[in-house]
């Protein structure tokens, strides 16, 4: 689950009391935000590199949890809604499933989004 733009894992609390009876879950923190640290931010400040920067970020968590070699549900609120869904346009490999919870929009597709695998993963 990714949080909103300000907000941190936390802010599930009450859904994951109900839903970890039925799933692992797993709260990610957006960099900078949250319980997450604070990296110095050294990319352009353009559409492209910033949403790489946090796809990133995101990729390089699963990475490094026992998730890394298995499709899971990745959900996103808000602003984490558009990170999440950058994440599978980019590793749809990864993405069983995409949530979207009060999302915002993706206003337009990143040069590097995979588009085509995506469509024939899902």
């Amino acid at each position: 689950m990714v949080h909103g733009f300000g907000g941190g894992g936390a802010q599930f609390f009450m859904m994951v009391k109900h839903l970890r009876k039925y799933f692992t879950i797993y709260l990610i923190d957006v960099l900078g935000q949250g319980m997450s640290g604070r990296p110095d931010y050294e990319i352009k400040h353009d559409f492209d590199s910033t949403i790489a920067y946090f796809t990133e970020s995101i990729h390089a968590w699963v990475a490094k949890s026992e998730l890394k070699d298995q499709k899971f549900t990745l959900l996103g609120h808000s602003m984490g809604g558009m990170f999440a869904g950058w994440y599978a346009l980019k590793y749809p490999e990864q993405v069983e499933r995409l949530v979207f919870m009060s999302s915002v929009g993706i206003t337009r597709t990143p040069d590097w989004a995979n588009v085509e695998n995506f469509k024939q993963s899902v």
